[in-house]
């Protein structure tokens, strides 16, 4: 025998509805965590310091990240990612990193063409605690930081999943 639950809303205890369900079948989140930062101004990170970057533009943010750093709210499994080009046309390769607490967990690597900018993209599904710290850093050659604002040369995400 089925059973049915018709019900548009689940509420907790103290009343914050936690899911809606609309007319479509849509399942709605109010409190999603996840967050896009997108570098948009004309900074450009050069990999010799390893340095981490700070995104101009947040298009989707929960409160745990500041445009630098994603401090984990909820322990769980996330997917992170980083994309990138190279200003220079040069032969200098170039890497990508997405970093927990301070240690490299995945990289991107870019031989270096001198006539091309090359992306490089990296993502990772990880499972990260409370108060795991996520950064994105430029750790070999330069990369493009975008000077436009609709679009950008460098941009992060992150979500969780569950």
């Amino acid at each position: 025998m089925a059973s049915t639950l018709q019900v548009q809303n689940i509420a907790h205890t103290n009343g914050t509805t936690g899911l809606t369900v609309d007319s479509g079948g849509r399942v709605l989140l109010p409190q999603r965590v996840a967050f896009v930062g997108k570098k948009t101004d004309t900074t450009q990170y050069n990999g010799g310091a390893s340095t981490n970057v700070t995104f101009n533009v947040t298009d989707l943010a929960h409160a745990s990240w500041n445009g630098t750093t994603f401090t984990v709210p909820v322990a769980g499994l996330y997917r992170l990612f980083i994309n990138g080009h190279r200003q220079s046309l040069d032969n200098t390769a170039m890497e990508l990193m997405i970093c927990k607490n301070g240690t490299a967990i995945e990289t991107a690597y870019t031989l270096g063409i001198s006539n091309i900018r090359p992306r490089a993209s990296c993502e990772t599904l990880v499972v990260l605690a409370v108060n795991d710290a996520i950064t994105f850093r430029v750790s070999q050659g330069n990369v493009y930081a975008g000077g436009d604002t609709t679009s950008s040369g460098l941009m992060c995400s992150g979500y969780l999943i569950g």
